[in-house]
């Protein structure tokens, strides 16, 4: 029997930490157990923890040598190498696999860290089976890629023995929660839109489950006492008729979760759809707008259709369910005029919450290519959508105008008694929901 650590980090130091439960290393767990029953299989969160680096270090020196698989996005490349040589200086014979969206967008990064014994790019359920394999063989490589060519049968997250109450009151990756415990569930993995900017691993084709096998899923979460999901499909909607059948299902379930939608393409929305998202608990979703100005999101291959948006926005605030609309700056070639303009669209807009991101290339991503000469250069920890660093400014604004923006944006747009005053008649009451969205309006 070996022991398996499955690790996830966060780097919890940036200021817009957010975390959630780890749907998909909670994936690989379920995949791990069923191909390799006799391993021991342990659980680690940073992201949960104080003292992490500690208690990691308590974690491992009772099971060395053992093997280590870490996720981790691009924010958290620099810390990896911290955990790495934890690790390897508690037992030089820990095998270090790491994976996720961070070392699938520039795999080449992790050529020189010593640590690190392979790599693991793209969706790992059937790589991580030729791993253990290679592994059992003494024929481990030194990176395993996905191959796009296999179909990856979505499992069920092992929730097995795991804890929800360690995320109920933390920042989650939703600005609102109406009940806790909650969980996040993927129906779908995909998105066949291809924007140059994102950095997703999961690939243009779209993966759908089994509607049968996700009731099945809520139902188990449901004996485990939780209260609200969070669909985190990058495109809950892409299919219509995927969605309202899914949808349809959880009303003749009566499984009475509150529920929200991580993301919407509201431009393929209707009324029934909307209907159908209240009748089944929904009372909040997110969708991405962007930007107003045409020519900028010719460049990011996006497009609006302002009167569409606005008529979908009534019919969803009719049905009482809770808006928020993403909005970025630092566009490629974009100006604070045009920045401008776009935050006064996002002002009229009928919606309940905006975000304001900063657009940050990302290594694999072509814009990301095309303006950043040496990702390794820059700290991981710059890499999110609130990050002053100058290297990342790939507009036409001077620094010190994006710092004004991240400083003011979320403030100006807040800051305005009718809004508060729509707000509180909207949200969820409950103490976890008002901090947060006190902490959004003074970011």
């Amino acid at each position: 029997m070996k022991n398996i650590v499955l690790a996830r980090l966060l780097d919890k130091s940036i200021s817009s930490f957010t975390t959630s439960p780890p749907i998909g290393i909670l994936c690989l767990k379920t995949v791990l157990r069923k191909e390799f029953p006799k391993n021991n299989y342990i659980f680690f969160d940073n992201s949960v923890l104080k003292e992490e680096q500690i208690k990691f270090t308590q974690l491992l020196k009772p099971i060395s040598p053992c093997i280590i698989l870490f996720s981790i996005t691009y924010t958290e490349r620099d810390l990896l190498k911290k955990y790495a040589n934890i690790a390897k200086k508690i037992n030089k014979n820990n095998i270090i696999i790491a994976g996720g969206s961070g070392i699938t967008c520039s795999p080449e990064e992790y050529k020189d860290y010593i640590d690190i014994d392979s790599i693991c790019s793209g969706q790992a359920e059937n790589t991580i089976i030729n791993i253990f394999n290679d592994i059992k063989n003494n024929k481990l490589k030194n990176i395993y890629k996905q191959d796009y060519n296999l179909k990856i049968q979505i499992p069920t997250p092992d929730w097995e023995n795991f804890n929800f109450n360690n995320y109920s009151y933390l920042p989650c990756n939703n600005n609102l929660l109406k009940k806790t415990p909650y969980a996040p569930v993927m129906a779908q993995r995909g998105c066949p839109f291809n924007c140059p900017f994102c950095n997703s691993i999961l690939g243009n084709k779209i993966n759908s489950r089994k509607i049968d096998s996700i009731i099945e899923e809520l139902k188990n979460l449901k004996n485990k006492g939780v209260r609200e999901i969070h669909i985190a499909d990058d495109t809950f909607n892409i299919s219509l008729d995927y969605a309202k059948n899914f949808l349809l299902q959880i009303i003749k379930e009566n499984l009475n979760f509150s529920i929200s939608f991580q993301g919407l393409r509201i431009e393929n929305t209707d009324y029934e759809l909307f209907e159908l998202m209240k009748k089944a608990g929904g009372y909040y979703y997110e969708f991405g707008i962007q930007h107003i100005d045409s020519v900028l999101l010719n460049n990011i291959s996006r497009q609006v259709n302002v009167s569409d948006i606005n008529k979908k926005l009534l019919i969803s605030s009719k049905l009482g369910l809770i808006s928020e609309g993403h909005f970025m700056y630092n566009l490629p070639e974009e100006t604070y005029s045009q920045h401008k303009e776009n935050f006064k669209f996002a002002k009229k807009l009928p919606i309940d919450f905006a975000t304001f991101f900063k657009f940050t290339p990302f290594p694999g991503t072509s814009i990301g290519n095309k303006y950043i000469n040496n990702f390794k250069k820059i700290p991981s920890n710059s890499f999110h959508f609130y990050n002053t660093d100058k290297r990342l400014n790939i507009s036409n604004m001077t620094n010190n105008e994006l710092i004004t923006i991240n400083k003011n944006a979320y403030k100006d747009y807040y800051y305005r008694t009718s809004k508060i005053l729509s707000l509180l008649k909207k949200i969820p009451k409950n103490s976890i929901t008002i901090k947060r969205i006190l902490n959004t309006i003074i970011k």
